[in-house]
């Protein structure tokens, strides 16, 4: 089973790259391939109009969940009834595993809509109605440096030796 933590910061405004709903980067393990000075662009306009729901945990691959670990300042989700420890599945009906449909989805939710955000509590499917926050300036500069890290290609020096 292979697990990621991410900041998930959408609904998960998530993540350009990917179907990040509660926001880290599905696709970590590969390559943005948009140019770097593009992808900064795309982000930098888009990020500030995505809908945000404000929490953090980690993915689970092999399932298509994501597991709720701990909830931003302020979080919308927290606030709606969504718990540390719940297993998000889906959100607007769309699974978290359907990563094309999902980034579709996310990618026109906005501060403000309404998301329906479907989790696993003690075994039982519950949906629980999520009215998504504004992503701070802070958000967006850490997603923007997160996912940036892939487009960088300098290798780390290599240490002299004293002597």
């Amino acid at each position: 089973m292979q697990r990621r933590t991410g900041l998930s910061l959408v609904v998960v405004a998530l993540v350009v790259s990917a179907f990040a709903y509660a926001g880290g980067d599905k696709k970590a393990d590969k390559k943005c391939p948009a140019a770097t000075q593009e992808c900064l662009d795309k982000m930098a306009e888009t990020l500030p109009n995505r809908g945000l729901v404000g929490v953090e945990g980690d993915w689970n691959d092999d399932a298509g969940t994501y597991s709720i670990k701990s909830f931003l300042a302020g979080s919308s989700a927290q606030a709606a009834g969504i718990q540390i420890g719940d297993e998000m599945i889906a959100v607007n009906g769309i699974k978290l595993a359907d990563h094309e449909a999902g980034y579709k989805d996310q990618a026109h939710r906005t501060p403000g809509q309404v998301a329906q955000v479907t989790v696993r509590r003690g075994g039982a499917e519950k949906t629980i109605a999520v009215t998504l926050m504004k992503m701070s300036d802070d958000q967006i500069a850490a997603m923007i440096g997160e996912h940036l890290r892939e487009h960088a290609s300098v290798k780390p020096a290599k240490s002299a030796k004293n002597s």
